[in-house]
């Protein structure tokens, strides 16, 4: 984890110093970016937290928040957006369309999506240290008592426990076919439920385990009853968010476009993302105040601008 993390900060560094973050990143005045961002919570609150740094920047934002399912946004007909948050797992499978399995290093990730969509007239920045995957869900004190924390922790005792998932998940390598192929764990049984009843599941003991998203509201700080199994050896398919553009709009925008989103990210761990998603999915916060309040949580500047800072 660790190494994965410095490698994905060297990136953002190296970005930061290629943009000239620290010398001259004024905005644009005549030039508007249009911030898009997906049909989940997740998505909405990190398209939030780039357009209101955009904006601190001081950009120009229009919102198209809740994009329809189905085709890549970039690929939706009458849809007309500067970029988005995109997860490296899902660039590589839909837009790119690569046939290859998907790495569990986010910085070999990063680097095939990097250049597959450069050929596309889009760019990737720098992606977050997080990554969004499925994995081994069970109720806090379940997994303490068998001792559990990581997906090689549960090779030897999969074998007397039962999980539940939805249908497709048996097939997929990012899900049960991926934890019995690239970790070895085989469970005692499989049963096959609707996705919105797997924590449901957990709580009244129909199943020792099912599978959950790592980043999911539900598994927000020590409270929490639920707990996931760390991808320990990143084997999974990597999903870490990262803010993917056309590539004439960050020739356009100049420096300080990349500068404000790496900026940005900066706090966001997978406990951060958590923490957020719970905030707006369970506790029914609005994004742009849960994207806001995190803004200033990490203290983000804005001040070489001339516009407001955050912060303050």
């Amino acid at each position: 984890m660790r190494s994965t993390m410095m490698i994905l900060l060297a990136f953002a560094a190296a970005s930061l110093a290629a943009s000239g973050c620290g010398g001259e990143t004024k905005a644009r005045s005549d030039l508007t970016i249009t911030v898009g961002s997906k049909s989940t919570a997740e998505e909405v609150i990190v398209g939030e937290i780039y357009a209101q740094a955009l904006e601190a920047a001081g950009f120009k934002v229009k919102r198209e928040h809740w994009i329809p399912a189905g085709y890549p946004p970039f690929e939706q007909k009458g849809l007309h957006i500067s970029g988005y948050p995109e997860h490296l797992n899902i660039a590589m499978k839909d837009i790119l369309r690569s046939k290859a399995e998907v790495p569990g290093d986010a910085a070999k990730t990063y680097a095939i999506v990097k250049k597959g969509l450069a050929e596309k007239g889009l760019t990737a920045f720098p992606p977050t240290s997080f990554s969004r995957y499925k994995t081994v869900g069970m109720l806090r004190g379940k997994a303490s008592e068998r001792k559990l924390r990581t997906l090689s922790d549960l090779k030897g005792q999969a074998g007397e426990m039962n999980v539940m998932a939805n249908y497709f998940c048996r097939f997929l390598n990012d899900c049960l076919a991926g934890f019995e192929s690239l970790y070895g764990i085989a469970f005692e049984t499989y049963s096959e439920i609707e996705s919105t009843q797997r924590y449901e599941v957990l709580e009244n003991g129909e199943a020792d385990a099912s599978i959950l998203l790592s980043t999911e509201g539900r598994l927000a700080g020590k409270k929490s009853k639920f707990v996931i199994l760390e991808d320990d050896k990143h084997r999974m398919p990597t999903g870490n968010v990262f803010w993917l553009t056309r590539t004439e709009v960050a020739e356009e925008a100049g420096p300080g476009y990349e500068t404000a989103i790496v900026e940005a990210q900066r706090g966001l761990t997978l406990k951060v993302m958590q923490r957020l998603d719970a905030e707006v999915n369970l506790e029914n916060k609005p994004p742009a105040a849960v994207a806001a309040k995190y803004l200033k949580s990490i203290g983000y500047e804005a001040e070489r601008n001339g516009s407001q800072n955050l912060a303050g």
